[in-house]
């Protein structure tokens, strides 16, 4: 619609593409979420690995099967690097959650016909959505 030249917004349509963009943006930390997990499962899956090769390589010197100590070190050196790996993962694992809880909490706001301004003013802020609900 236009008045003396100027168009006016169709709220509809603007919350139809708030819609849109914030499903394509669950998309993504979908995608994100689904990655780290699948090298989350990886790397546990190496480091039991390593885990129960550094044990296997420990009761060989017990036995005196093998000279020294250094495979139970390199063993547990790479489980221990896989543990760390893991911890970070899982750090972002966490950040991708609470993204994704926000934008929920966002489409709720366009569902439910408001601008989802004062959501989106928090979002930025890092303060939670749901808390400041009544």
């Amino acid at each position: 619609m236009a008045w003396l030249g100027f168009k006016v917004r169709n709220d509809a349509r603007d919350r139809e593409m708030d819609r849109l963009r914030m499903r394509r943006i669950l998309d993504v930390l979908s995608t994100e979420s689904a990655s780290l997990e699948d090298e989350m499962d990886g790397l546990r899956r190496r480091q039991e690995r390593e885990t129960d090769t550094a044990a296997f390589a420990f009761e060989a010197i017990e036995n005196e099967s093998l000279p020294s100590a250094t495979p139970v070190e390199t063993f547990t050196d790479a489980a221990a690097r896989y543990a760390e790996r893991i911890r970070v993962l899982d750090c972002q694992r966490l950040i991708l959650l609470g993204m994704r809880e926000k934008v929920i909490a966002l489409i709720r706001e366009v569902d439910a016909g408001r601008t989802a301004s004062a959501p989106a003013q928090q979002f930025a802020q890092g303060t939670s959505v749901e808390r400041s609900r009544p």
